[in-house]
């Protein structure tokens, strides 16, 4: 069981300590450990050796009570980095002015004017994890948008602000390397929700409602989320806020850096999903991007139409594959088992199938339309993008079911038969991931972006290395 002490010693006065180089960060008051030894004197000044020196030590009093920084953010510090954060964005601030959502800001921002362990901890974000800082004034912006075009009461678009404010909090009090490495930590990472929620709830100034938002941020609505997979129907109505704002970081992940950050990229999820299991949060999303006019996604990208086309139809060609799998494991006997081992296998089934009949996968139209050879046969740019995104649902749709299989295969809950089937089905979409080039175009880009940046870093070193032709003949020169 994941826990939090506010007077347990951990990473984060590490943070404390390496942040004191760029500002002081003292003692308040003398600070003691839970059996009355004297640790550090007020006043001083907090350096790594001081962090060692209290590693580990449950303290009398909570860390953020008795360390301080000279310089931590204020409530008007925050207004001006949340607007500095939209102003960088343009596709942002768009949403942001389109929507009328200025005067409301102000108000959320003063809120949080008392709030002083939060205040300090996203001081400390801001420094130590500038990019994680940045997603979290994503969260606690968006989704107070959202509850804001819902009409719902003050008090709620304030908790739902603050919930996206406690978001990432969590991740002070976590290894760096989890941080830094989610893939290679991912247990410890996928902790860091629950510590967020525990942060605010030491505090003593936040409703249940406020704490389960910040808990629910990385969860999904088909269940595939963390740090307790829940589905649409188990998530609360102010985790559906902070949850879709989570979704949108994660899609704009998939475009290339100089592109920026644009949520056009979740419309497709948005809408498909949205038709497929009706979210409010979904909904109101959408109105608040399309609103805004932002601009194509592809816009300013070196798209061959050809090439993206054929990628496509690589992939649906797979996709084809993989759905006689999934119409199989839907008519084995596992779908009748009531443990909730595989609850998450039957939403995940549902979402793939739902995927394909709505989206023309299942009696290969989109097939059809990929196959065009001529130029003005081609799909357009925004179409190819639609289905790109749709393929790329699914795909993930279908991981998650491969997850799910493995889970339950070694549960022991089937039948030796229906295992067998299982683990035979298992093995032949793990065969079709691996042949799938990318998941989306925009990943292929990326990649190939990155290949020519090593390239080129490679032919940058090599010409470092090689010695100066000039500096070489004085050399020789002189030698002689």
């Amino acid at each position: 069981m994941v826990q939090y002490d506010p007077k347990l010693v951990d990473q984060y006065v590490v943070h404390l300590a390496e942040l004191s180089k760029q500002q002081t960060c003292i003692a308040k008051e003398d600070i003691y450990n839970e059996f009355g030894v004297l640790l550090i004197k007020k006043g001083a000044t907090i350096s790594p050796s001081h962090a060692d020196k209290l590693n580990q030590h449950r303290l009398t009093k909570g860390v953020d009570e008795v360390l301080a920084l000279e310089n931590r953010l204020t409530d008007g510090d925050l207004l001006d980095a949340v607007l500095a954060f939209l102003e960088l964005h343009p596709c942002f601030f768009a949403i942001h002015d389109k929507n009328n959502f200025e005067q409301a800001l102000f108000f959320l921002c003063k809120a949080q004017a008392r709030n002083d362990v939060l205040l300090q901890k996203l001081t400390v974000l801001k420094a130590q994890f500038a990019e994680d800082f940045e997603e979290t004034l994503f969260i606690a912006w968006f989704s107070a948008l959202l509850a804001y075009k819902q009409n719902v009461p003050k008090d709620e678009i304030i908790a739902v602000f603050t919930a996206g404010l406690y978001s990432n909090l969590g991740l002070l009090h976590i290894p760096e390397a989890a941080v830094q490495n989610p893939k290679e930590n991912r247990e410890a990472y996928q902790t860091h929700p629950i510590i967020s929620s525990l942060i605010a709830k030491a505090t003593k100034r936040h409703t249940n409602a406020t704490l389960l938002a910040i808990m629910e941020h990385h969860e999904k609505p088909y269940g595939d989320g963390y740090p307790h997979s829940k589905n649409l129907e188990r998530i609360s109505p102010l985790g559906l806020l902070t949850v879709t704002s989570s979704t949108l970081i994660e899609l704009m992940h998939i475009l290339p850096k100089e592109q920026g950050k644009n949520p056009g990229i979740a419309l497709p999820y948005l809408r498909i999903n949205n038709s497929l299991t009706p979210n409010p949060a979904f909904t109101t999303a959408l109105k608040c991007i399309v609103v805004a006019q932002l601009p194509p996604i592809w816009e300013g990208l070196s798209i061959n139409p050809q090439e993206y086309n054929d990628f496509l139809l690589d992939k649906a060609l797979a996709i084809c594959q993989l759905s006689a799998c999934i119409n199989l494991l839907r008519k084995l006997t596992i779908v009748e088992i009531g443990a909730e081992s595989v609850s998450q296998l039957r939403a995940q089934l549902q979402r793939a199938v739902a995927l394909l009949n709505s989206t023309g996968f299942s009696n290969l139209d989109i097939i059809d339309m990929l196959s065009g050879t001529q130029e003005d046969e081609l799909l357009s740019v925004s179409e190819m993008v639609e289905f790109d995104l749709i393929e790329s649902d699914f795909v993930n749709a279908v991981r998650m079911i491969r997850k799910c299989l493995l889970e339950l295969i070694e549960s022991d809950a089937l039948e030796q038969s229906d295992a067998d089937q299982c683990k035979e089905q298992d093995a032949f979409i793990a065969s079709i991931l691996e042949e799938l080039p990318a998941d989306t175009y925009f990943h292929l880009l990326k990649a190939n972006d990155n290949d020519e940046a090593e390239q080129q870093n490679k032919q940058d070193t090599k010409a470092s290395k090689a010695p100066n032709k000039t500096e070489t003949v004085k050399d020789s020169t002189n030698e002689a």
